[in-house]
């Protein structure tokens, strides 16, 4: 009896964690004030999955997947990788043109996200209007255990601000588990 509460209590431990597997690491349902809002499993395969965190001011989705590759190296510096970053580029201006965004510009320049998200992930900035106000979104991508670790950003902007230090806090928080430093 003893042992089946154990059990049940350590089952239920985890159940304040989201798995990313394939990655091999666990993160919380709260992370720097954003909070899981559910995973997604995509039919196709080499899709993956994807898990999303929110909260008023931002959304975050994590996409995992392989697209069928099964020579996907660690880091930025791979054709694989740099060719993910330019597909994600490409989905927004393929919904502006289906008019789920307008004014959308890529940002120029040195975007403002700290040193080690940066070494972790290709980054690309836009800025766009959806219906009810203006965004900047960051497309950040990786190559992981023989995966693409695709993060998609959007920060509302709200009376001119946003929520520029929740938003660091998390993707340092993913970076930190994407060490790429150790061969496993």
């Amino acid at each position: 009896m003893v042992l089946i509460f154990m059990l049940s209590a350590l089952l239920t431990a985890f159940d304040d964690n989201v798995e990313l597997t394939e990655l091999d690491f666990r993160l919380g349902k709260d992370i720097a004030g954003l909070h899981f809002d559910g995973r997604q499993e995509y039919k196709v395969d080499g899709a993956g999955y994807s898990v999303t965190y929110a909260n008023k001011m931002c959304k975050v989705d994590l996409y995992v997947y392989d697209g069928k590759q099964t020579d996907i190296p660690d880091g930025i510096a791979s054709k694989q990788v740099d060719q993910e970053r330019k597909n994600a580029c490409n989905e927004l201006p393929n919904a502006q043109k289906k008019r789920l965004l307008k004014n959308l510009n890529r940002t120029e320049g040195e975007l403002p996200l700290p040193k080690e998200i940066q070494e972790k992930f290709t980054v690309d900035g836009f800025t766009f209007e959806i219906t009810g106000g203006k965004c900047k979104s960051y497309v950040l991508v990786t190559g992981f255990k023989k995966h693409f670790l695709k993060i998609r950003a959007t920060q509302y902007i709200v009376d001119g601000k946003s929520n520029d230090t929740e938003l660091h806090d998390f993707l340092a928080e993913i970076a930190r588990h994407v060490d790429i430093s150790q061969k496993k």
